[in-house]
């Protein structure tokens, strides 16, 4: 067990930063091809601040190895709705091997330096030996972008609209 907290002093940016990693992974088997098993889990992260583009006030992301198989479960808790990320993955014959993953979440927030939109991302990440596609959406039904500066030759907004 590790405590992320250990990791603040080089976030100095964020206010908040915390969470717990604990693993327990057995590896058996050939180098090239091993079998893998027990647990990898990131629990009640905590990241809050003026650069933290998510804030999650309650998270569990678990990895779930047994063999030549993994299962990854995760959400996150946000003040405006959860955010989930399942997958799974299977090495048992490496020349065939596949991972896919899956993001979903509703009217989360996303807060940038000058920037704040409201996003539902909803999308399938797979990959193999020789590919990888990402597909999906994600919907943005709202959002301010600040501009600081515009271009000489950009065209100015008339006052009247």
């Amino acid at each position: 067990r590790c405590y992320l907290a250990v990791l603040k002093p080089f976030l100095c940016e964020y206010t908040r930063f915390g969470g717990l990693v604990a693993a327990d992974i057995q590896a058996k088997g050939r180098l090239s091809n091993p079998a893998l098993y027990g647990r990898f889990a990131l629990e009640r992260l905590t990241l809050s601040g003026k650069q933290a583009p998510i804030e999650p006030l309650d998270s569990k992301l678990e990895l779930l190895l047994s063999g030549y198989q993994a299962t990854l479960a995760g959400h996150w808790q946000t003040p405006q709705g959860p955010l989930a990320l399942t997958g799974q993955a299977n090495w048992l014959v490496m020349a065939n091997w596949f991972a896919e993953l899956k993001l979903k979440g509703n009217d989360l927030q996303l807060n940038i330096p000058d920037t704040q939109l409201t996003f539902s991302p909803d999308l399938q990440f797979s990959a193999g030996p020789e590919r990888g596609s990402l597909s999906g959406s994600v919907t943005v039904p709202a959002g301010k972008i600040k501009v600081n500066d515009l271009p000489e030759n950009a065209i100015r907004v008339s006052r009247r609209a």
